[in-house]
């Protein structure tokens, strides 16, 4: 329970570093990386242990067994391995990165508020969590908004920051 709880407290803080859409490459990565390993943890438990079941009726509940056990696991570990993943790419090399954007406004009840368009991936994201927000006041619509990351000791980029 203690970990689940340092999980549900530190994921969000970790994930307030990332854009939408440049999250969601290190949670593929992540989760690819814990199937991979409870794959080969399965496979050699398996081994191991049908190699002292006498009758395939004891084989089957020791296969039941491994799946139960490895299904509410994998989604254990694959917050761990996502948390893991997020501090370790923290590890600032130096190297910073500007991408460009377009800034669009929705109405939310009676106020303007500001989203912006990645070319790239052709989504509009509207839960903007970046540095330097006061400067999103001064734009208008179409606008191109220049917003620099670095990039950490895994690749991905993070600390949105706008310039």
């Amino acid at each position: 329970m203690l970990t689940l709880s340092i999980l549900g407290r530190f994921i969000p803080r970790q994930e307030g570093l990332y854009l939408e859409t440049d999250l969601e490459q290190p949670k593929i990565d992540s989760s690819t990386l814990v199937i991979w390993t409870m794959t080969i943890g399965v496979i050699t438990t398996l081994f191991f242990v049908l190699k002292k079941v006498e009758n395939s009726g004891e084989a089957f509940k020791v296969f039941l067994g491994t799946v139960a056990f490895a299904i509410p696991s994998f989604f254990y570990f694959k917050s761990v391995f996502l948390l893991a993943f997020l501090l370790l790419n923290r590890i600032d090399l130096g190297e910073r990165l500007e991408k460009k954007y377009t800034i669009t406004f929705s109405k939310v009840y009676t106020e303007y508020t500001p989203l912006i368009y990645d070319f790239r991936t052709k989504v509009i994201l509207y839960d903007i969590k970046v540095g330097n927000p006061e400067k999103l006041k001064n734009l208008k619509e179409g606008d191109t908004l220049t917003i620099t990351f670095n990039k950490g000791l895994l690749g991905y980029i993070f600390d949105p920051r706008i310039k």
